[in-house]
């Protein structure tokens, strides 16, 4: 039994005329049960372990970068999101949910998405003086172009 591999070029081009056919793990094996592995093979192109539906289980980690003079922080708000820290000393971590059921609720994806759309939410960071990071609070508009570093996790 043999099965013609789909090239990578074939699988972008179906992509981008919108022809790509997409399917769990679970709706190919009922595919299978109701014709064929050759019948449901043929009608897919990519398979997903699960389902394709927008999680709100990530967060998105932002990395500020250090701040002159020093600040450890402690607590942390960006775009009137509460942060946790993350693992390095100016490391912050959104959770991306807000609420489907209150639309109101802000999530990390609400900030993430001012980011991108160029806007500047803004960074409340108060944090602990020390000898080493005297600083105990900082208050600014943050723009994409500085931050350090930021991920996208889902999960």
């Amino acid at each position: 039994m043999g099965f013609e591999p789909r090239t990578p070029d074939q699988l972008l081009e179906r992509q981008r005329l919108g022809t790509l056919r997409v399917c769990t793990a679970l709706d190919f094996r009922h595919r299978v049960a109701a014709s064929s592995l050759e019948e449901a093979y043929a009608e897919t192109d990519v398979l997903a372990a699960a389902g394709c539906e927008f999680t709100d289980q990530g967060q998105v980690w932002i990395s500020l970068g250090p701040c002159d003079p020093p600040l450890r922080i402690r607590q942390a708000r960006l775009g009137g999101i509460s942060t946790s820290g993350g693992y390095g000393a100016a490391e912050l971590c959104l959770p991306l949910g807000g609420s489907s059921d209150d639309p109101q609720r802000r999530g990390g994806i609400h900030v993430l998405d001012e980011l991108l759309r160029g806007e500047q939410p803004l960074l409340e960071l108060q944090g602990e003086g020390t000898a080493l990071q005297p600083r105990r609070e900082l208050q600014a508009a943050l723009a994409s172009d500085q931050l350090s570093q930021a991920r996208l996790l889902l999960a």
